[in-house]
């Protein structure tokens, strides 16, 4: 169930969301490392996601200072 609500919140782009959950989780339960993994991985979409946005809205801002 926390995995669904996780990408859940990924997926609306609520992010900071996702990763309190995720931290709040594993300080409840250390011994599951795997939600260290998930954070990670996370992490680093969220990274690309925000990463390829701006690429887009740079290279949409060019394009339309040359029309």
């Amino acid at each position: 169930m926390l995995l669904i609500t996780i990408k859940g919140l990924f997926k609306n782009g609520a992010y900071i969301k996702c990763f309190e959950l995720l931290q709040k989780e594993f300080t409840q339960n250390p011994n599951q490392s795997s939600l260290l993994y998930y954070y990670g991985k996370y992490v680093v979409k969220a990274m690309a996601v925000e990463t390829k946005k701006l690429y887009k809205a740079q290279v949409s801002e060019r394009v339309g200072k040359r029309k």
